[in-house]
């Protein structure tokens, strides 16, 4: 790792973006160099002001967070715009938080939802839980149950924890899809196997009440003893 921070830092007195961001990197993560995030910062700025979308939105996240810099929201807004201009997901999502909770920008739901959507079409899986829940809501965008499930499912079979418990709800109430206890009790499951305790709180009643799985008080008990651990935490 010292040999490739040494390469980087050469290209990176020369101009090279590329090579400015990933030596920022080194100084983050403290590989092949003394741990720095002032460093960092410089040089992930000196990328990012050359259009590296990937460094425009670790700046923004430095400015946010106030890591190597003052903490400035409404700088960290303007770098994520430039990098989620560029199209990179990871961005819009950071942009879409900020309009929908309305920091470092005057909120918006409806541009947050937005910009969700420019994320969720990429494959962003949180992005497309987050819309999901707004079209559960009606918030920033038309209350649209059937759209809900369908990003529901997007981000579930990525994994995302909470879309595998809301999917799950979906199925259990029937909302945006026909009722089906069995999947639901699956996404639940799915959930629960993650640690989201909403999930295992559902697993224990599916299993004590014999919804969409066999009635089984044992699992009940076992799922209940892990709720309890998990909620202690």
């Amino acid at each position: 790792m010292q040999k490739a921070a040494f390469w980087y830092e050469e290209a990176a007195n020369q101009g090279y973006a590329d090579a400015q961001y990933r030596l920022s990197l080194c100084y983050y993560s403290g590989h092949g160099v003394m741990r720095d995030l002032e460093q960092s910062a410089s040089w992930c700025e000196k990328a990012a002001t050359q259009g590296h979308a990937q460094a425009q939105n670790s700046l923004g996240t430095y400015y946010f967070i106030g890591f190597g810099v003052m903490i400035d929201k409404e700088k960290a807004v303007s770098w994520w715009m430039k990098a989620a201009n560029q199209g990179l997901a990871n961005a819009q999502y950071n942009l879409a938080l900020c309009y929908i909770n309305g920091e470092g920008v005057a909120k918006d739901a409806k541009k947050g939802c937005s910009m969700f959507e420019k994320a969720a079409v990429q494959g962003h899986a949180k992005a497309q839980t987050r819309l999901g829940f707004r079209y559960t809501q009606g918030n920033g965008v038309s209350l649209d149950l059937q759209k809900a499930f369908y990003w529901y499912e997007k981000a579930a079979v990525q994994g995302d924890t909470e879309a595998q418990f809301h999917l799950g709800t979906c199925y259990y109430a029937g909302e945006g899809v026909k009722r089906d206890l069995q999947k639901a009790f699956y996404w639940w499951e799915k959930a629960a196997n993650q640690g989201e305790p909403y999930a295992q709180k559902w697993v224990i009643s599916c299993y004590e009440n014999g919804e969409g799985v066999e009635k089984d008080l044992e699992k009940a008990a076992y799922w209940k003893k892990i709720y309890e651990e998990n909620t202690k935490k």
